[in-house]
């Protein structure tokens, strides 16, 4: 009977060392337009350049390999007269990343789309694309 446990042990042991890999799989990122990456953002900055644009996030309904969503608020300033001097709106939307790309060895989204609930008053945004930083 000992001897028989022996041999199941190193059975074990052997198949435990020898058997297939399950190695994770690190999730898909997103950068936008901060230099650190992170996974399932709360606040996605919108506008890179002058912060008149953000987006709080309320919940993420999905998160694959090749697209992630969010629904949440849109914050956007009409820069009327300019943007020093406008007013900032929120907005009911969804933020939708998808186009996944290799970036320093890391999977990251590199494409951003918003799509508002209500229409509104200049349509909705282009897709905006995000280079590898």
């Amino acid at each position: 009977m000992r001897r028989v446990l022996v041999i199941l042990g190193s059975l074990v042991a052997l198949l435990g060392v020898a058997g297939p890999a399950t190695a994770k799989v690190a999730p898909v990122t997103f950068a936008g337009c901060l230099e650190r990456a992170s996974f399932k953002p709360k606040d996605v900055l919108l506008a890179c350049g002058d912060g008149n644009a953000s987006f709080d996030v309320a919940s993420w309904s999905r998160w694959t390999r090749q697209s992630a969503k969010a629904v949440g608020t849109a914050l956007i300033n009409d820069c009327t007269p300019n943007c020093a001097a406008g007013h900032f709106s929120s907005a009911l939307a969804a933020l939708i990343l998808e186009r996944p790309r290799t970036c320093h060895g890391a999977r990251r989204f590199t494409r951003l789309r918003l799509v508002f609930a209500t229409r509104p008053r200049r349509g909705q945004p282009a897709p905006v694309t995000y280079a590898c930083r």
